[in-house]
């Protein structure tokens, strides 16, 4: 299976040559023909730059991995045009059975299309955090040689406000606890909802997000090591601002955060916890049913990988 981050590298490739002068409906001929399988109708399209950075064969391989990973598209929204630099854009929304995304096309002066590529669809901030003043303030999450950007909301009028330690669940998650291909970002929605009734919220980027290569000490990564040690130096911090009232300190836990956050309170101390979607169940029974289900969405994966 071609990964999707190998195809943003060959979609890349294709944007070259950027001119004007196409319309929407250029634009939505070749993702109706590309939805469609008919992938040579689609190839007709390309400028000759484009022709020669990819063959024809390589475009259906292209989307046939997106398609494998995400599933079948089950919608287009309408196409919106704009300029940038030299080129003529057209982008519309595509939802997958998966995941949604932006299908970006870019057209020459020529009249040919000069490249395409996959953009996370935009975040929308929540009804009810719209036209709201919030505070922000750009910290610190540290924990021994660990340094963990982390971002503190606070709602309108804060005076020794309550706060809220947002604690992600397994995997490398940003503050946002949300994903680059993904406009939904949980962590930042909770931030909004509690800043509107009053609560401040501290929120950071996980080790495993900030520090992509743990390869000097995965084989013994503990949970304290990917989650604990990092939320209890998210309670130090939040002890320690003097504009929140330190005697309020929650610790609200997702996932493997929920589940670690009784390890988290027996050491942190704070004034109490939060369990959203925590498992029941112990790690050594959820872990192997999680790798199962991932490795049978990859029918390349060899025997030696998912060692």
């Amino acid at each position: 299976m071609i990964r999707f981050k190998a195809l943003l590298f060959l979609s890349g490739l294709l944007f070259s040559s950027f001119v004007y002068g196409q319309t929407t409906k250029d634009a939505n001929n070749f993702a109706q023909s590309m939805i469609e399988g008919k992938y040579g109708k689609a190839y007709k399209q390309f400028d000759k730059s484009a022709r020669n950075k990819i063959k024809r064969p390589m475009l259906g391989l292209i989307w046939k991995g997106v398609t494998k990973q995400y599933g079948d598209v089950q919608s287009i929204g309408d196409f919106k045009k704009s300029q940038s630099g030299k080129s003529t854009v057209f982008s519309a929304p595509l939802r997958f059975e998966n995941i949604g995304l932006n299908l970006v096309l870019s057209y020459g002066k020529s009249g040919k299309l000069s490249g395409f590529t996959f953009t996370a669809l935009d975040y929308q901030v929540p009804e009810y955090a719209k036209n709201i003043a919030f505070g922000t303030e750009k910290i610190m999450v540290t924990t021994d040689t660990f340094e963990l950007p982390a971002e503190v909301v606070l709602p309108n009028n804060c005076i020794k406000c309550p706060i809220v330690i947002l604690v992600h669940g397994s995997g490398a998650s940003d503050k946002d606890e949300g994903s680059r291909l993904s406009p939904n970002k949980v962590f930042r929605d909770l931030a909004f909802g509690f800043a509107v009734n009053g609560i401040a919220s501290l929120r950071y980027d996980k080790r495993t997000y900030v520090y992509r290569s743990p390869e000097s000490y995965i084989d013994s990564m503990t949970i304290y090591d990917e989650t604990i040690y990092d939320a209890l130096s998210a309670i130090r911090l939040a002890k320690s601002l003097d504009y929140v009232d330190t005697n309020n300190v929650f610790v609200l836990g997702h996932s493997l955060g929920a589940y670690a956050s009784p390890l988290i309170a027996k050491a942190g101390k704070p004034k109490g916890i939060i369990m959203m979607a925590g498992p029941y169940r112990p790690l050594f029974e959820i872990i192997p049913e999680q790798y199962e289900f991932l490795f049978n969405r990859d029918s390349n994966l060899t025997k030696k990988k998912r060692r």
